[in-house]
């Protein structure tokens, strides 16, 4: 008990980095699968490349 009291209860996390999901559809609404999707920091100029699954989603994880 006595280490837990030493331990912040209100500890604030520092991420910097997130994630983007998405689905890529064409004109007719149909999901794309196999689309190369380039994904950007534009304050950094970090840029990850993702392909879509089968029903056409994508998703970028530890994006800096």
């Amino acid at each position: 008990m006595i280490a837990l009291g030493a331990i912040p209860l209100h500890a604030q996390s520092q991420a910097t980095t997130g994630v983007i999901e998405g689905t890529v559809v064409d004109e007719s609404g149909a999901s794309v699968p196999g689309a190369t999707v380039t994904l950007k920091n534009t304050a950094t100029n970090f840029e990850r490349v993702v392909s879509t699954n089968a029903d056409g989603r994508f998703r970028g994880l530890l994006l800096p």
